[in-house]
């Protein structure tokens, strides 16, 4: 993809924002300095004054002001009426009748073409409900798309396709992009453990493993999501009893108020001390699952 801004003059762009902090001068009162790195370890800087770099603070934005006032000319058109577009900056869905939504990225190609932008074919995907109505997968159904739009790089989806990280289609394939996502995590757990601080540690487990199922949960359906985040419960309890060396957190103690016979008083404190463990901050627990 070639951004359409690679010519922008950022010099000329700052000047103009009256009482802008200082901390925007490297990007816009400034010359940039890039740096390229040869395959024999030599090193090159150069002054840039034009384009939109990586990092830059108004690239999303200068990005978005390009493309979105293209769509929305596009989406006027009245045979796209029942085209729902979302956008989170390049990342684009279509939503709606397949036959309109197959005619606005045809239109979407050709009119971002021209600002020097293109699909990457990895990540255009078509799915739709009606392809499992067909014996043959929607086979025949989409060779019959793709002769119409030739030159529009998409890819049949039989299964389901993920938006914005969040999988959409059959159980299954929402339930094993789940299951892909907690073993990432599982097999992560062991990696902070070589932390010897505990308070450290538990700030990682809590703020930089366990945070990222919570997405999913808000996005995906309950029945899908309820039984992989019992796995990562458990499994992050697990790691914790593991780490401070009390087995007896991985026991069983019952739902409240049921208690399994003959629990000490101990085992009671524990299991108390694991369900405040698992509430909210807010509710005086410790966030972690």
């Amino acid at each position: 993809r070639r951004p359409q801004w690679s010519s922008f003059e950022r010099l000329r762009f700052g000047p103009h924002q009256g009482g802008r902090p200082h901390a925007l001068d490297p990007y816009y009162g400034l010359d940039a300095h890039l740096t390229f790195v040869g395959r024999d370890g030599s090193s090159y800087r150069l002054a840039s004054s034009t384009g939109v770099q990586q990092g830059d603070v108004w690239g999303p934005t200068l990005f978005c002001s390009g493309i979105h006032p293209l769509l929305k000319a596009i989406l006027n058109d009245s045979d796209l009426a029942d085209v729902l577009a979302c956008l989170f900056s390049d990342n684009m869905q279509l939503f709606g009748p397949l036959s309109q939504t197959l005619k606005a990225a045809d239109l979407l190609r050709q009119t971002f073409g021209e600002v020097g932008l293109r699909f990457n074919p990895a990540d255009s995907k078509v799915f739709s409900r009606a392809f499992a109505c067909h014996e043959d997968g929607g086979a025949a159904l989409w060779q019959s798309i793709q002769d119409r739009y030739p030159a529009t790089p998409l890819e049949r989806a039989t299964e389901g396709i993920k938006i914005v990280g969040t999988p959409i289609g059959t159980d299954d394939f929402c339930t094993g992009v789940l299951e892909k996502r907690l073993a990432k995590i599982v097999e992560d757990l062991p990696k902070i453990a070589v932390v010897q601080d505990g308070l450290i540690y538990f700030q990682l487990l809590r703020s930089c493993l366990n945070v990222r199922f919570h997405y999913n949960l808000r996005c995906a359906a309950p029945r899908l999501t309820s039984p992989v985040a019992g796995k990562l419960d458990e499994a992050i309890i697990m790691e914790l009893s593991s780490y401070l060396q009390v087995p007896s957190l991985g026991q069983s103690f019952g739902d409240p108020p049921d208690i399994i016979a003959g629990t000490s008083p101990e085992l009671l404190q524990l299991r108390d001390a694991l369900i405040q463990l698992r509430l909210p901050i807010r509710e005086g627990g410790g966030g972690l699952t």
